[in-house]
């Protein structure tokens, strides 16, 4: 895990900087775990017997050998800012109040994000061509209709360790999409998770031969729903629902 932490915490900066166009700087210096950032202000930690709708009780990550802290989490609660169900020994990801050190404002339980989420998706009709020509296509109305009803499942595989694998796009060689008057849409392959200041960053990056960070799609989600069944993120103006799938991971 070492031996990755500089590749997550280059991914972090170019993703949260100016621009992702900015690939060439250098990370800023950091300490050397990966429960600090520089620019995150999210606390992490293991809750502990305690806790409830209106005390959060905690140990702090990195472990330093220090007794639990205790945060006030009651308006959080009210005001549907904690994602998740802390029970004894979850991780948690913390946003304190600015002006109380007492209080926390927002807790997300990374246990409780870790998981198979799906969405389904329908197909819509394909776009003609650039010429303002239609492509013929041998096939009835009735075919038609049964193929835009025809739903598919893509979502994401939470996992340890800040990884995501995402799941239900097709491969163009194994199937004759092209050759259908329906189309899907495209599913963001994201491979990596990070929760920064409270958000959720999605990303998939490229290393290099010379060890620089290519930022291939880098988005970042709020979570508006974190329920045992169902997860709500909302990227800027779109909003995108979620189910869980419970089985086992392959």
């Amino acid at each position: 895990m070492k031996r990755r932490l500089p590749f997550y915490l280059s991914l972090i900066w170019l993703c949260l900087g100016v621009s992702c166009a900015q690939e060439e700087k250098k990370a800023p210096a950091v300490t050397t775990t990966r429960w600090v950032t520089e620019g995150d202000s999210t606390l992490y930690g293991l809750a502990c017997d305690g806790t409830n709708d209106t005390i959060l009780v905690f140990l702090k990550l990195p472990y330093s050998g220090t007794d639990p802290d205790t945060l006030e989490v009651l308006q959080a609660t009210r005001n549907g800012q904690v994602y998740g169900w802390p029970r004894v020994g979850d991780q948690l990801a913390i946003i304190r109040n600015d002006s109380d050190a007492r209080v926390a404002d927002r807790v997300i339980v990374i246990e409780s994000l870790l998981g198979q989420w799906r969405y389904m998706v329908h197909p819509s009709l394909r776009p003609t061509a650039a010429d303002g020509s239609a492509q013929s296509y041998s096939i009835t109305a009735d075919s038609i209709r049964k193929l835009l009803k025809e739903e598919r499942e893509y979502g994401y595989d939470f996992k340890d360790e800040n990884r995501v694998r995402p799941v239900g796009f097709v491969r163009r060689a194994m199937v004759s999409d092209d050759e259908s008057p329906v189309v899907y849409p495209e599913l963001k392959r994201y491979y990596e998770w990070h929760i920064i200041n409270g958000r959720l960053l999605l990303s998939s990056s490229i290393p290099d031969s010379s060890g620089h960070v290519s930022v291939a799609r880098c988005d970042t989600a709020d979570l508006l729903l974190l329920a045992p069944d169902s997860m709500v993120l909302q990227f800027g103006d779109s909003i995108r629902s979620f189910y869980r799938k419970v089985e086992n991971d392959e």
